[in-house]
């Protein structure tokens, strides 16, 4: 008879139990159902999106300021170098993707120098862009020329303008970039704060009248004047300016980088 009762008794609460489970799974709401489909929609979508992939990458840079074969340029030149001796540049650089997370400390490079530089830069099929300003606020040599000499034994991959890249057709000139114009450019919106009148790139502030640099070929400014001219020359990018006494900054848009085995 004992048996019997815990038996009985051992039933109701198997019972019970599975009545409360049935209870606490029911079904998906039609709400519910949408939102776990969006999710899984938005999670397929970011598997097939080109992700950030950044390493940082070695150059070496040089600005220095541009010789002319006359005697008035060389006097310029030395008075230039006499008051702007010291000038001092920032170079950073801020990825298409993740442009928060990944900005650093910018580099140091001192006029007529060498300086090597550490970048974070692509490495997946997405671009960089290369901002560089005066230190101090002072603008640039009212002649110069930047090099950036790309250590491809080093980084394993080839650093070009975004006009030059593969699949790239009809580029932008490069021209002059002010807080307003670059408004109208494909840059993503996380590239740059507008800081009263002048341009942020990442933590670099280059000014409200800038070298806009996209591709090889001539610069011009805002009445398309020439004043200078971009070229590749092997793993090297040359940017000349003939009129950059009012230059504040620079910004050099570099296209998906390609792997180098």
């Amino acid at each position: 008879m004992r048996l019997g009762w815990i038996i009985a008794i051992l039933g109701v609460v198997l019972c019970i139990s599975l009545i409360y489970n049935a209870n606490i799974q029911e079904p998906l709401t039609d709400k519910e159902m949408e939102q776990a489909m969006t999710y899984d929609a938005k999670n397929e979508f970011k598997k097939g999106e080109v992700q950030s992939s950044p390493k940082i990458a070695e150059f070496e840079v040089l600005l220095q300021v541009n010789q002319k074969n006359n005697s008035s340029a060389t006097e310029d030149n030395n008075e230039f170098r006499k008051k702007n001796n010291d000038i001092l540049y920032n170079m950073g650089c801020v990825l298409e993707k993740e442009t928060e997370s990944v900005v650093q400390e910018p580099s140091v490079i001192k006029k007529e120098e060498v300086t090597n530089v550490k970048l974070p830069m692509e490495t997946n099929k997405l671009n960089s862009y290369i901002a560089l300003s005066p230190k101090d606020g002072i603008y640039f040599p009212s002649n110069f020329q930047l090099k950036i000499i790309n250590k491809v034994d080093v980084n394993k991959y080839n650093y070009e303008l975004w006009g030059t890249s593969p699949g790239i057709e009809g580029a932008p000139s490069n021209g002059i970039l002010t807080s307003d114009s670059i408004k109208s450019m494909p840059y993503p919106s996380d590239l740059y704060t507008i800081k009263g009148t002048n341009m942020v790139i990442g933590n670099i502030e280059i000014g409200n009248k800038a070298l806009n640099i996209v591709s090889i070929g001539n610069i011009f400014d805002e009445n398309f004047n020439i004043i200078g001219n971009v070229d590749s020359l092997n793993n090297d990018i040359l940017i000349n300016c003939d009129k950059g006494e009012n230059i504040t900054g620079l910004l050099i848009y570099i296209g998906a980088p390609v792997s180098i085995q």
